[in-house]
């Protein structure tokens, strides 16, 4: 591989890292605090072990102060996407309340269908599948 392409690979991989983090350490460990499980511990397990494709995992709000300057960049707060359950596909999302109260803060990787993720919405009516979304 080129060096070329190594700074654009190692910022990639920073993307992800970041959204697998949900809302960072603290807002996951408060959470686990009041008994729930984050978004992807719910989804995983929900699926069958490995089955799980998420979609979208690299989009973020780029959230800033009241004076316009720019704050924290959040990675979404719906993880979503396609797993099996019992060996049958489904579509599958989760709003994690670690990532800004999920929702109601702002609606920035779905196709907003009132509160409920359109996409996955969409793709589950195209194929035919069952879907399940935790809210």
């Amino acid at each position: 591989m080129s060096d070329a392409w190594k700074s654009h690979l190692d910022e990639l991989r920073r993307r992800r890292r970041r959204a697998e983090r949900l809302g960072g350490e603290a807002r996951v460990a408060a959470e686990h605090g009041r008994g729930r499980w984050s978004a992807r511990e719910r989804i995983e397990a929900l699926v069958d072990p490995g089955s799980f494709q998420e979609v979208g995992k690299l989009a973020a709000l780029h959230t800033r102060t009241r004076d316009g300057a720019p704050r924290e960049t959040l990675p979404s707060s719906l993880v979503c996407g396609f797993g099996r359950v019992d060996g049958r596909p489904v579509a599958v999302g989760a709003e994690d309340y670690s990532v800004a109260m999920a929702p109601w803060t702002g609606l920035y990787l779905e196709k907003s269908k009132g509160v409920f993720p359109g996409y996955l919405e969409d793709m589950a009516y195209e194929w035919e599948i069952p879907i399940v979304l935790f809210l």
